[in-house]
């Protein structure tokens, strides 16, 4: 050290150039004090830098069954409709289409080990879910759950995934998902406490597959692009003999992540197969449906979350005829325990049979194998628009405090506006052009 081995010997050699100088005390005394203070300084300067840090305390990783949960969440709601259609349908909505009656809308059991975000090498995990409830009519694969309970409150597994982390070819590696899976597609998911309204959007309900058991792959090229491939029996079918066809469909797209300073995503996948049941259509191997959705997602700040969905359709097997929407969304939080939710929805459907009501539990299920089911569609071709508006409740409470183990608590009075755009009245079973929806949610998670 310079410091403590050079200067301070300095200060105290002879003074060479003058060695018969002669000083008084007291000038002599000036120089050796601060000799002495320099001196001083510099014992304690090395003493500081030979006293060695100590170690940081490494905090062990989780071990890998520690990260293993089992959650129960139950979501009850009603939809409201002042015109109590004489068929006792909502019409346009699948999982809320009953008019005035309150809803178990599902009952969901989760059994999970999610990946490790941060994971640099091999991980895996799986996700097990399973509901019960009136949404459970809507979410059959055949040939694996489509026979179990019926009646209006139904019973079926809607995850039975494995989940891996792989890290090849980039530092992000793959993420894959493989088993009963949910569809890929969206801006709304099917689990209540993630998605913003209580009723689902039209490009929701009728635009966008539900399950499919197969496979799909996110590859992390970078921090920004993402490439998504996938391929699965179809939608919510299983494979022979319970395929409503012979032929594969699956998924292609690419994510754009973290734009505009980190506030901007994008997702556009694409889906291609064919869907159609053979016993309805004999050539349905041959006629692929193309399902092609975009999502954007923009947050703002910690108040405004904006987003978008756009989405097309192409059927060979419904008169080669298209659908299409789009949907606007905003999310403003009102405060730390409330957020007010604005929907705004275009959606054309050119074949006039898309959009509609199952009357039966079982009649969509039916629809996708290919046998008998009652469906009340619209008059004709049809343009829909819809304006939902909510607010989310979550109050802040110390459920500790209570002993209660308490994980989500959610309140989603909601009102929503229908109108068919193009002078058809599809509405109120057949009665009108306009609907009018007032009601909401609780969601309660443990």
């Amino acid at each position: 050290m310079l410091f403590f081995s050079e200067f301070p010997r300095r200060c105290l050699a002879t003074d060479a150039r003058h060695p018969a100088r002669t000083t008084s005390l007291a000038s002599r005394s000036r120089p050796l004090a601060l000799c002495s203070l320099l001196l001083a300084a510099g014992i304690e300067t090395a003493a500081a830098a030979d006293i060695a840090e100590p170690p940081a305390v490494k905090v062990a990783p989780a071990a890998w069954s520690d990260t293993i949960s089992l959650g129960l969440q139950i979501e009850a709601g009603i939809a409201g409709n002042p015109a109590n259609p004489s068929n006792g349908r909502n019409f346009g909505m699948l999982y809320s289409d009953y008019a005035n009656q309150p809803m178990l809308s599902q009952v969901m059991v989760t059994f999970q080990r999610p990946l490790d975000p941060s994971a640099t090498g091999y991980d895996f995990g799986f996700l097990f879910q399973m509901i019960y409830g009136t949404d459970a009519r809507y979410n059959h694969i055949l040939g694996l759950n489509d026979d179990m309970l019926g009646g209006r409150n139904q019973l079926v597994p809607t995850n039975l995934t494995a989940l891996a982390h792989l890290p090849w070819f980039t530092s992000g590696g793959i993420d894959v998902k493989f088993g009963l899976t949910p569809g890929a597609m969206g801006y709304e998911v099917f689990d209540p406490a993630v998605r913003p309204f209580y009723t689902f959007s039209y490009m929701s309900n009728f635009l966008v597959p539900f399950q499919h058991i197969g496979g799909i792959a996110t590859w992390h090229v970078n921090d920004t692009f993402d490439l998504y491939a996938g391929i699965d029996a179809g939608a919510q079918t299983s494979f022979a003999p319970n395929d409503n066809n012979s032929e594969p469909a699956g998924y292609f797209g690419f994510g754009l992540n973290k734009l505009a300073d980190g506030k901007l995503n994008i997702v556009a996948l694409s889906r291609l197969g064919p869907e159609q049941s053979v016993l309805l259509v004999p050539n349905a191997n041959n006629l692929m449906r193309s399902w092609n959705d975009v999502v954007v997602t923009y947050k703002q700040d910690e108040k405004v979350t904006l987003g978008g969905e756009a989405n097309l359709m192409y059927d060979y097997g419904l008169a080669h005829r298209t659908a299409y929407g789009f949907a606007g969304y905003l999310a403003y939080a009102l405060n730390d325990e409330a957020t007010l939710n604005v929907r705004g929805e275009l959606m054309r459907d050119n074949t006039g049979v898309l959009v509609g009501n199952f009357m039966n539990t079982r009649d969509y299920t039916n629809s996708i194998r290919g046998l008998p089911y009652t469906f009340v569609g619209a008059p004709s071709p049809t343009t829909y628009g819809e304006l939902t508006v909510n607010v989310t409740f979550k109050p802040k409470i110390d459920w500790a405090h209570y002993n209660l183990p308490v994980k989500t608590l959610m309140f989603r009075p909601e009102v929503r506006i229908d109108q068919a755009l193009n002078g058809t009245s599809p509405f109120n079973n057949g009665s009108s052009q306009t609907a009018l929806m007032i009601g909401g949610d609780i969601v309660l998670g443990f």
